[in-house]
C-alpha cells in the first residue's frame, strides 16, 4: 500500500510538471516563432502593409500545423497504451469475472520462463495479450447476453439519472459526486476556479489598463508558471513526510494567505508598492494552488471505487470548467476596470470557503475517514 501511495505521488507530480513546463515552453516558443513573421513598426499605431499580415498568416498555419501533429502523437500514445493494457478493453463489471489464472498471466511472467531480452519480453507482453483477448472473445456472448438481460430494466435504470424530490432533482453523476468521502475536497478544488488572480484574461486585461505593457505581463506569467513548477516538487516531499491530509491543508492555507496580499495592493496607493504586492501575491499562490490540486487528485485516485472513477472524475472536471466560466460571466457583469476589486474579493472569497471545506469536510476528520 506504501509503494502504491509513493508510486502515485511520483507520477503524479511527474504529469504535472510536464504540464506546466508545456504551458511556460509553449506560449513563450509560439510568441517568438509568431514574433518572427512579424515585421510591423512598433513605432507605428497601426499597420496598413498587406503584407504583414499575409507574413503573419504563414504563421497561424504552421502554428496549425503543429497542433495536429501534437494531436496526432496523443491519440497514437492513448492507442499504444489502450494495447498494452488488455483489461482496458474489458466493459465495467467484466473485469471482475477474470479468472485467477488469467489475471495471473495478465499481471506477470510464468515462473517457468526466463526473460533476458528485449525480444524475449516483447514476446511475453504478446502472449499476454493474446490471452486476455481469446478469454474476452469466448466470454463475450455471456457478456451481450447480460447486456440483454440489463436492458429489460432500462427503465428502471433510468430513473437513477437523477435523484431528489418534487421540482429539485440533481443529477445522478451529481448526487454521486456527494457521497464520496473527498468530496468536499472536490468542491473546494473546483472553487478556485472562481479566483481570477492567475495572469489569466481578466487579470492582463487589468495589467494593461494600469500600464504595464505585454512584455512585462509576459514575463510576470512566465515567472508564476516558474513557481507553480516548483509547487509540484515541494508536493512530493510535503505528501512523503506529512501526509496528504497536512498537505491539503498547509496549501490551501497559504493560498489564502497569498491571496491575502493581492487584496491588501488594491487599497494602497503608491503605484510600485501595490504592484509588487499584487505579483507576489499572485506569484507565491501558485505554489499553493497546485500543491493542493495535486492532493485532491491523490485522494480521489485513492479513495474513489475503481468502476466510478470515471464518473466522478468528469463530474469534477464539469465543476472546474463551470467555476472557470463563471469568472468570465462576472467579468462581463463587472466590466468597467474600476471594478476589478469585485472580482478579486469574489475569488478570495472562494478561495476562503474552499480552505473551510476542506478544514471541516477532510482535515478535521480525517482520522474518521481514515485518510
Amino acid at each position: 500500500q506504501l509503494k502504491k501511495k509513493t508510486w502515485l505521488t511520483q507520477t503524479n507530480t511527474s504529469m504535472k510538471q510536464i504540464d506546466l513546463l508545456c504551458k511556460v515552453v509553449g506560449p513563450a516558443a509560439a510568441g517568438i516563432f509568431v514574433a518572427s513573421f512579424d515585421e510591423h513598426d512598433p513605432l507605428k499605431t497601426i499597420t496598413t502593409n498587406v503584407m504583414h499580415w499575409y507574413h503573419l498568416s504563414y504563421a497561424a498555419i504552421i502554428v496549425g500545423i503543429l497542433n495536429l501533429i501534437s494531436l496526432y502523437v496523443e491519440y497514437t500514445c492513448t492507442k499504444k497504451i489502450y494495447e498494452l493494457v488488455p483489461l482496458l478493453t474489458v466493459r465495467r463489471g467484466y473485469a471482475k469475472e477474470v479468472d485467477t489464472d488469467t489475471a495471473s498471466v495478465i499481471a506477470a511472467p510464468s515462473k517457468s520462463s526466463k526473460v533476458t531480452t528485449p525480444t524475449d519480453i516483447h514476446r511475453q507482453q504478446s502472449d499476454n495479450t493474446m490471452v486476455a483477448a481469446n478469454k474476452h472473445k469466448v466470454d463475450k456472448e455471456k457478456v451481450l447476453d447480460e447486456a440483454k438481460i440489463g436492458s429489460d430494466d432500462s427503465a428502471d435504470q433510468a430513473q437513477l439519472t437523477t435523484i431528489g424530490c418534487g421540482i429539485f432533482q440533481l443529477p445522478y453523476g451529481l448526487s454521486l459526486f456527494l457521497e464520496q468521502p473527498v468530496a468536499t475536497g472536490g468542491l473546494a478544488l473546483s472553487l478556485l476556479y472562481l479566483n481570477i488572480l492567475s495572469f489569466g484574461a481578466l487579470m492582463t486585461a487589468y495589467l494593461v489598463w494600469i500600464g504595464l505593457d505585454y512584455g512585462t505581463i509576459g514575463t510576470l506569467r512566465g515567472v508564476s508558471s516558474v513557481v507553480g513548477l516548483l509547487g509540484t516538487v515541494v508536493f512530493r516531499i510535503s505528501s512523503e513526510r506529512r501526509g496528504l491530509a497536512v498537505t491539503g491543508m498547509w496549501s490551501i492555507t497559504f493560498q489564502f494567505v497569498c491571496l491575502s496580499l493581492c487584496l491588501i495592493s488594491l487599497r494602497v496607493h503608491n503605484f510600485g508598492v501595490a504592484l509588487w504586492l499584487l505579483v507576489i501575491g499572485v506569484c507565491l499562490s501558485r505554489v499553493g494552488l497546485w500543491v493542493f490540486d495535486l492532493t485532491i487528485t491523490q485522494y480521489m485516485q485513492e479513495q474513489i471505487p475503481e468502476e466510478i472513477r470515471g464518473a466522478i472524475g468528469g463530474v469534477q472536471k464539469s465543476l472546474n470548467s463551470f467555476f472557470d466560466l463563471t469568472t468570465y460571466a462576472l467579468g462581463l457583469i463587472f466590466s468597467a476596470p474600476e471594478q476589478f476589486w469585485v472580482l478579486v474579493a469574489i475569488g478570495y472569497g472562494s478561495v476562503g470557503v474552499a480552505m473551510l471545506l476542506y478544514f471541516f469536510g477532510i482535515f478535521s476528520r480525517r482520522k474518521t475517514l481514515a485518510l
